[in-house]
């Protein structure tokens, strides 16, 4: 791939790895940080969840969105992913289908952070312990409960599409 659009979104991701490197190196090294360290990785993630979405579809619709709904409505019709299906009865057309997947990935962007902050404002009033799932005592439960069922919804409408437009095999090469 030599396009300039896909590569500067690859290059996005590859960073995570020396982020999450030094995130690890860091924890380690100022215990009482961890929780305010993983607030950076966390945004990082949630941002890196963009751009594979950015990525997919600038590869599949040569950064061309009209291009890319043109296609999406040539499709036959076919349902929405579970456990949207219950709610909503046939799937949308080629454009709001297209925002549909990019709902359901940027509101992982915004909720991953806001956890994370939640996490952090948590760990500063002593209501907040990694693996405590009592409620009453700390937030972890909640914090984890949310972040979970956004990472859920996110990853399920990406692998509508990529189902849809046959493009399975680019994802697992990543």
């Amino acid at each position: 791939m030599t396009c300039s659009h896909i590569q500067s979104k690859m290059v996005g991701i590859l960073w995570m790895i020396p982020i999450y490197s030094v995130d690890c190196i860091l924890s380690l090294l100022f215990p009482g940080a961890a929780v305010a360290i993983g607030m950076m990785r966390d945004c990082y993630e949630a941002y890196v969840l963009y751009l594979f979405l950015a990525m997919l579809l600038a590869f599949l619709s040569n950064d061309d969105e009209t291009q890319m709904v043109e296609y999406l409505e040539s499709l036959p019709p076919h349902p929405y992913p579970s456990p949207f299906h219950y709610c909503y009865k046939d799937l949308l057309d080629g454009k709001q289908y297209l925002r549909f997947v990019k709902f359901g990935t940027l509101q992982y962007c915004l909720v991953r952070p806001l956890m994370a902050l939640l996490a952090l404002t948590s760990s500063w009033v002593d209501m907040y312990e990694e693996g405590n799932f009592d409620p009453l005592v700390s937030t972890y439960l909640f914090i984890v409960l949310v972040s979970n069922v956004s990472l859920c919804i996110s990853y399920r409408v990406r692998y509508g599409i990529l189902v849809f437009t046959k493009s399975f095999v680019f994802f697992l090469m990543i």
